[in-house]
């Protein structure tokens, strides 16, 4: 396969932790332009409040929602009692640098996430890729803030992971973005890969587990087990995730 490689590549739904911090209070303070609200149950482990101009957004966010609150899901991830509730704000860049971000804040279960409004030419399943790429970064961070405050559930939560000790968790995601994808490989890659063939059945979107696999490595390039993929699958995958972002590809 023959791949032109862009400079997006490697920066496909990254995320920036601990950067956004001065520009939080604007955002959660603010009143909203447009909110759109799927199934705000309080049984609900996730809570993603639509505030984008993304016009596909919504159906997206609406299937996601009732995919990522399936019993299953919910038992997976640990969240806590309170759950998450994540907002999506619109993200105004020249370019595709950051398809999307969580940004900064000390709330354990309220979260900002930005979204570049370049995404309005990609596919809904890269959509989706990139909403669940990020909530996995505020599922880790649900866990981090809950254990620093000594909740006794998020420290069983950490060893239900496999850490010999706590620190060991604590040690990784204080490397930042780095460590909070090396963790979200480790820990829950296979199960997002599920979330998205679950959303893209109930979306009644075409999508095979494949194509699933290799758009859940989007913004996970940097990771050791990205790197010690064949040069041929790492090309494969780039291939499919900016075909899926709607940029033009050429391969044979």
């Amino acid at each position: 396969m023959k791949v032109i490689f862009i400079i997006l590549v490697t920066s496909v739904a990254c995320f920036s932790c601990g950067t956004q911090q001065k520009n939080m209070a604007s955002i959660e303070y603010a009143a909203p332009r447009k909110v759109e609200e799927i199934r705000s149950e309080p049984l609900q482990s996730f809570r993603i409040i639509n505030n984008t101009s993304l016009k596909s957004l919504g159906g997206v966010v609406r299937d996601l929602s009732l995919a990522l609150n399936e019993a299953g899901f919910q038992e997976k991830f640990l969240v806590g009692k309170e759950g998450l509730t994540v907002y999506l704000h619109d993200f105004v860049c020249t370019s595709f640098a950051i398809s999307a971000a969580v940004m900064n804040s000390l709330s354990a279960t309220t979260f900002n996430v930005k979204i570049n409004k370049f995404n309005e030419q990609a596919e809904d399943k890269a959509l989706a890729a990139t909403l669940i790429h990020e909530i996995m970064h505020c599922v880790l961070l649900n866990i981090y803030r809950r254990a620093q405050k000594l909740d006794e559930h998020a420290f069983n939560s950490i060893m239900s992971f496999g850490f010999n000790n706590a620190s060991n968790f604590f040690d990784i995601m204080n490397e930042g973005e780095t460590g909070s994808h090396e963790l979200m490989y480790r820990l829950f890659y296979q199960q997002m890969v599920v979330i998205l063939e679950r959303f893209a059945e109930i979306h009644r979107q075409t999508l095979n587990a494949k194509d699933a696999e290799f758009l859940m490595w989007s913004g996970l390039q940097n990771t050791d087990a990205y790197r010690k993929l064949s040069e041929e699958r790492r090309g494969n995958i780039e291939f499919a995730i900016l075909k899926a972002k709607g940029f033009e590809v050429e391969g044979n």
